[in-house]
Order: C-alpha cells, then structure tokens, then sequence
C-alpha cells in the first residue's frame, strides 16, 4: 500500500483463534481503535469478546453471509488455520493481515515450528503478511527473527512464536498508524510448504542408526505441552515387549560400544540406548493406554531396540497417507456414544493377563453382519445403556492391520449405534448398516490419536463385535467379543472370565438368547418391547424374591424382647460406656425405675416423651425406660442446633423430656416437665410394669433432616421395629459359642441406631456405646504411631442432583482407582 497518514481510528474484524488473538485485540484497544467483531470457535476467545463489548460471529459454512453489513478498515488473521473466501478479506477497505508462525516462504503451512526442529533450523522467525487466494504467498509486511536454543521443543519455540507474535504486532499497528506500512512480494523459489495432512515417516519411530543429536531432535520436535494438542505423532520406539512412545530423552555421556539400538545400561534414571554416534537416555516411555511406564522395565541392559524394515516403514507411511485425513473424524467418534457397563463384571484396571474363554452363540450363526450388530447394540440399550452406543468394531482390513503394522494403529474401530429403546428392531439394522458402511470407508487410525489429544475424553469400549473368522485378539478393555465369521462358522461369544464370574455370564448368556430371538422374530416390535429376561428369571424375580415371609411373634413389643433376653443371660453384660459397665439385670432394673417415675406422671401409650441426652449408658437406660412405660421417646440429640431442639419439642407436642442435671437448663420451654434421670433412677421402684404398650403402639418418633423443607416427624411403631429385627436376624451371623459385641456409633437420631442399641440387647449382645471422649495414648504409642507410614482414604459426599445415566461415573471411577491403588478406605454416600 501507499504511504499516507491515517486521519481516523480504524475498525478492524479478528479472525482466528487462541490467546494471542486476544492480545492483539487488547492491543487494539488499548490505542484506541475499534474492533467491529471477533470471528471465532474458541470459548476464552468468545467469552474475552463478550466481556469487551465486541460481537462475536461465528465461524464455519456461511461466514460471508453472517458478515454482510460488517465494515472493517483491517482484517486480522491470526491463529487462523482455515483459507478465507476472497469475498471477506478484500471486504477490508485498507488491508487483511495475517499472523504465520514461521519464516516465510522457508517454512509455509501448518505445524512449521516442529518441522523447522525436526529439520534442525538454528534460526526462525514470525511473518506479517497480506491475504491472498493462495495459503502463506501473500506479500511479507513484517518479520521478526529468533535464535533457536538447543534444547528448544514444539512447546518452547511456539512460546517463542507467540512472544514474537505480540511484539511484532506493535511494530505492525505502528507502521498501519503512521501510514508508513509496506510489503514486499515472497521469493516463491525458496517457498517450502507443509500440509494439514503431512507427518513424519514411519510414523515418528525412532531410528538409532541416526546421531543423537538427531534423534533427541526428534523426541523435542514432538513435544508440544501437556495441556496442548499434538498434531504430528508421538515418538516411537519398538521393543521385544511391544510399541512404546517416548516421553523423553536426553544425550548421554556413555560410550556406544554396540549396535545401533542396544540398551548399554537400564537402571532408575533411565535407559541408555546406542545411536550411531553415541548414546542417549530414555528417560520415560508411555504405553497405548496413556499410563507411564518406567523404561527399566521394558529394556534391560543388552536388549535391542527393534528398527523398523524396510517393508514395516513402507506399510506404516501407506496406512498414515490413507487414514491421515480421517483422524479428526475418528476423534470425534472415539468419545461419541456410551459404552456398555456390564454389571456384576469387574472393572478392566489392573487385572493382568486376560483369561479368554468362547461359548457358541447358535442364535446368531448365519446372520448378516449388519444385522447381527444391531441386535447385539439393541440388547445393551434394552438393558439400560444410554444411547448413543459405542462399541469396538474389529473387520478384516482393522484386524489385519493390527496384526501386520505391530502397535502402530488403533485395535479397533469406533461403532456408534444411536438408536433409541423407542425404535423398532428393523430401524436398528437400518441404523447399523449405516455406520458399518462408514467405517468400512475409513480404514482406521493411529495408536496414539486419543494420547495427542490431551482434552480427549475416552472411555475404552467394554464391548467389541469381530466380523472375522478367527478370535485370536481384541481390543485389551473388551470384556466380551462377539465374533461373526463369515465363513459357515457358529458365532461366538469369547468372554473374559477374570472379569466376568460365571454367575453373571450365564444369566447373560440366557438374556442375549432371550432377546435376540426375540429381536430376529419380529423386525416392527420396539427394542423397548423386545424381553431380555427368560421366564425362570422373571418367575424367580417377581414371586421368589419377593415370598419374603418370615415366622415371628407379631405381637411382640421391643422393651419385652429385650426383657426376655435379660431373663435369659443376667449377668451378662449389655451396656458398655466410658469405662461403665451394665449387665442385662442391671440394665432392666435401671430401665423399670425410671419408668415407675414415668408411669407415676401420666405417661401413656403412643405419647411421645423427649429424650435429651448425651451419649452414655443413661441415653440407652432412658429409651428403654420410656418404652416400658408406653411412650414412645423423641431423640433429641444435644448436639443438634438449639432452634432445631426447639422446634422438634414443639412440633411433638412433648409434655415431658428425660434430661440430666446440668442439659435440662439449656432446655428453655416453660411448657415441657423436664425429668431428670438421676432423680428417677434413685427414686424409682425396681419392679416390672405390667404390658402398657401393643405392637401397634408407637415406639419413636424420628425426625428428617429437612433438606427438602421443614423437618418431618416419622412414626414407628413396636410392629415395625420387631419386623426389622427379624429381617436382621436373617442378615447378621451371630455367634452361638460366645457373647458377640456390637459398636454403636449412629446418633439415636438416626434409624441405624436402633439396630446397634435394640436388636443388639434383645440378642444378648455387648453393646458398647461409642462417645467423642478419647483416652489419651501413652507418649511410646504415639511415639510408634508417628513411626508408621500414613494410610490415604477417600471420602465422598455425593447428591442425587445430576443428569443422566453416568452421573455417578466420577465417584465409582474414583473408588475403583482407590481400591486398585491400596487406599485403607474409600467412604461412600450411604443413601446413594
């Protein structure tokens, strides 16, 4: 452009992406210029937008036409990776700029930093230069140029590119400012250009042929960041034990007295491996599944690094070209859809060695392929897996791949059924045939597409379906793998059975014949429709499981059960405490004179009576006591909030609450007799009261938290207690050689807490109450405690408030990582 003097502020459109777009709109604004809008897909990018008043347009199909009334001085394209139709940027009246990382015309294209590093550049640069029809060939405005360090990686140089970025951008808006900005054209004989699809040759495998130098260039030149994507590849090394990435090296300081790719030493800092002109250390590797593996393991000394053939070399560079343009699609379809949880399976974490064993499944031998596939996706989502489905999908060309390109390409392919339990079977084979076509056009993907994409979120299908002859490999998560040969072969089912015990497979087992008979009989019925569970099961789960009769004394009331067991064992003890002690006697003698006193007030059946007590014999001494008498207590625990206290008190309409001395002033109601338990206990008769209460009499009265509003007072009568007595007794082994004993630890504001106290004392149980009070260890405990290792727990503290069907999947992710990594406790919510 001319030189002239700009007499105006100038409006200008961004297009692009990433923080230094954002920056450069910053800039902008700081000089007082107008930004008119922001095109844009990046959220921080939108969001800073939103934020600085400036409109946001979205980007994609139909760009030019969401543009139409825009006026912009200056298009700025920055991080921009799409070619923009001439139609917007010569809609800019005085010039469309655009950002390139890297020195043009040397280094044109996408990802030119790591290839500069991969070529061995000491020197490189940021380029300013005009739009045009063509990527990277407009006229240079600016450049800025830069040393690259020795140790410089695709992170550090991009860092570099992005402080150049912004610095040079000043410069730029100067020169725009001053109406002294100029271009010259690119010398397009030295142009070099790198496409969206282009990679590096067999796949970024480390040849030790090559100079260190060379291969740690390599591991930099691929090393983008944690947090950043990998476009490229991940490093590769190939190891008797199998394809491993390398997540870092380093030159060594040892002499290569061997060939080329011979392990010289292999101990906790790493492993030295020969190269052409000396040795390097690998200090770390990663395996297909993204866990760091420690490289001694893999490579002991005098192993060899497995290179590459040339055959190998040729068929990993034909696979890449092939499906290289179909990564961003298999992506996407790789954290698509839900994968099947079979339940009563274990989880597929450190398990070891899978135990494959196959069973004949006739009721899908001679199916079509597409067929087959729905009806197994049908019977997952008819069995409560949310749709979409995914589920790993292994045909000849996939299983050939695996098996001839050695750990260079992912085990499977990604089927992604999406179909709801409100379509018919025939819409599901509709639906497969679909999907089966769309893989079948996209050979497959490399082994380390998910490990590049750091923002990724995968979950290995548990689920795979071989359209192949032979069962020889899965995918390493599957648990079950349905394999249809297409030679005349029965199907089969081949079954993990480290995972799956064989009682959750034979109901399986007879589920899938279930519902794929069904399935195959009638193509409109809804999946919905179609019965997964055999008629014995249904019989067994709708009248066996529920025949839950149990013969018991339905007359019995709590206190007199209780009493009965002290009749039966007097002097055993029941009721341990803070160093007292009570035998069953003891125990009833107590109860029955604080109950006389009770009686002597009024007390009768279905009253409720307050209790107002700290943990201790005398909280046990008191809930017994106002039973006997026919009341039926309110547990008010003294350490709930006084306003909670006080509303419980008055919404029962207590007349009388059992306290001690020194809680019943803190009570503070002028309407409630407070008895003191002291007072009854000392003052009482020792007798027996004849029966007051019935089995359908109350016994408490317990409050809710009052999460969903105003707490709510539940009655419980002696009828249901006495029926959960008798559910226990059939859940909890008891011993008959010894007395048992039982820790109570539940407030008596809470159910459990009636089984620890009642069911306990009317079965002749030790009940011994836990309190806050500690005893103080000896300083040589404490000295020995200190000395051991510390446990690691998890606790969670989960709600019901989440969407869909994997709202829990953190929290059992978290225990399942826990329990295999030897945490001491993984603490669940109970309700949930």
């Amino acid at each position: 452009m001319s030189a002239r003097t700009v007499d105006r502020k100038l409006s200008c459109l961004l297009i692009g992406d990433g923080s230094l777009l954002v920056q450069c709109g910053m800039l902008l604004l700081a000089r007082g210029h107008r930004i008119t809008g922001i095109v844009s897909a990046n959220t921080d990018v939108g969001e800073w937008a939103r934020s600085s008043d400036i409109d946001v347009i979205a980007d994609g199909l139909g760009l030019s036409d969401r543009l139409t009334g825009v006026t912009y001085d200056w298009l700025f394209s920055i991080n921009n990776l799409s070619l923009l139709p001439g139609k917007i940027w010569q809609a800019a009246s005085r010039g469309a700029v655009n950002f390139h990382d890297g020195p043009l015309p040397r280094y044109a294209g996408l990802n030119a930093p790591a290839w500069a590093l991969l070529a061995g550049e000491t020197r490189y640069g940021v380029t300013w230069h005009a739009v045009s029809n063509v990527a990277d060939e407009g006229d240079v405005y600016l450049q800025r140029a830069f040393d690259i360090d020795r140790h410089e990686t695709a992170l550090t140089l991009n860092t570099k590119c992005f402080e150049a970025g912004i610095a040079s951008f000043t410069e730029l808006v100067d020169l725009i400012e001053n109406g002294t900005l100029t271009a010259h054209p690119q010398d397009l004989a030295n142009r070099t250009y790198y496409g969206r699809h282009q990679r590096p040759s067999s796949a970024a495998t480390l040849d030790f042929t090559r100079t260190a130098d060379e291969i740690t260039r390599v591991v930099r030149a691929l090393t983008f960041g944690s947090g950043y994507i990998n476009p490229l590849g991940l490093p590769k090394i190939r190891t008797e034990k199998g394809l491993y990435f390398v997540s870092g090296v380093e030159t060594a300081n040892v002499a290569a007295v061997g060939t080329p790719g011979t392990v010289l030493a292999s101990d906790l800092s790493g492993v030295v491996v020969a190269t052409g002109d000396g040795s390097i250390c690998i200090e770390g590797l990663i395996d297909a599944s993204g866990a760091a593996i420690d490289a001694q393991t893999v490579m002991r000394r005098d192993a060899r690094i497995l290179p590459n053939t040339s055959a190998l070399q040729q068929a990993i560079d034909g696979f890449t070209n092939e499906t290289v343009r179909h990564e961003a699609w298999f992506l996407k379809r790789l954290q698509a859809g839900n994968v099947p949880e079979i339940h009563g399976a274990s989880p597929d974490g450190g398990l070891g060695v899978p135990d494959i064993q196959t069973f004949q499944l006739p009721v899908l031998s001679g199916w079509l392929e597409h067929r087959a596939v729905a009806a197994i996706a049908a019977f997952f989502i008819r069995s409560g897996t949310q749709t979409p489905i995914r589920l790993a999908y292994i045909n000849d060309p996939c299983a050939a791949d695996v098996e001839h390109l050695e750990g260079y390409v992912g085990t499977s392919l990604p089927l992604v059924i999406d179909v709801s339990e409100g379509a018919t079977a025939d819409g599901a084979v509709a639906s497969s045939a679909v999907e089966i076509a769309a893989l079948s056009e996209r050979r497959g993907y490399p082994s380390d597409l998910l490990l590049r994409n750091p923002h990724a979120l995968h979950q290995p299908a548990t689920i795979a379906v071989r359209s192949t002859a032979s069962i020889a490999s899965s995918p390493s998560a599957a648990a079950l793998t349905f394999v249809l040969p297409k030679d005349g072969m029965p199907a089969h089912l081949a079954v993990d059975v480290a995972r799956v015990p064989a009682s959750v497979l034979d109901a399986l087992l007879d589920r899938l014949n279930t519902f794929i008979s069904a399935f195959a009989a009638d193509g409109s019925a809804r999946i919905a429709d179609l019965p997964v569970m055999t008629e014995a099961e249904k019989t067994v789960t709708i009248h066996g499981w529920n025949d839950t009769s149990v013969p018991y004394d339905r007359s019995a009331v709590v206190h007199r059960l209780i009493e009965a067991q002290a009749h039966r064992t007097p002097e055993a003890i029941a009721i341990v405490c803070d160093g007292r002690t009570l035998s069953y006697r003891e125990l009833d003698r107590a109860a029955n004179r604080v109950a006389n006193v009770l009686t002597t007030k009024g007390v009768r059946p279905d009253q409720p009576i307050g209790l107002y007590l700290p943990r201790s014999c005398d909280l046990v001494i008191g809930a017994l006591a106002i039973l006997k008498a026919g009341g039926a207590y309110v547990a008010l625990d003294p350490a709930y909030p006084r306003d909670r206290i006080a509303f419980m008190i008055e919404d029962s309409g207590l007349c009388f609450i059992l306290s001690t001395d020194g809680l019943a002033r803190s009570i503070g109601t002028s309407k409630t007799e407070v008895i003191r338990i002291e007072d009854a206990a000392a003052s009482g008769a020792a007798e027996a009261l004849p029966d007051v209460a019935s089995a359908t009499d109350l016994a408490y009265i317990m409050y809710t938290s009052g999460s969903t509003g105003r707490p709510k007072g539940v009655m419980v009568e002696h009828r249901n207690v006495v029926n959960l007595f008798a559910g226990m007794d059939s859940r909890i082994q008891r011993s008959s050689a010894r007395q048992d004993v039982w820790l109570a630890v539940t407030s008596l504001s809470f159910d459990i807490s009636v089984l620890e106290i009642f069911w306990t004392l009317a079965r002749g149980f030790k009940v011994v109450v836990h309190t806050e009070t500690r005893p103080v260890a000896p300083a040589s405990s404490r000295a020995r405690a200190r000395a051991k290792s510390t446990d690691f727990s998890l606790f969670f503290w989960g709600n019901d408030d989440g969407v869909g069907a994997r709202k829990y999947e953190l929290l059992l992710d978290s225990s399942r990582f826990a329990d295999s990594r030897g945490f001491r406790a993984v603490w669940t919510p109970e309700r949930h």
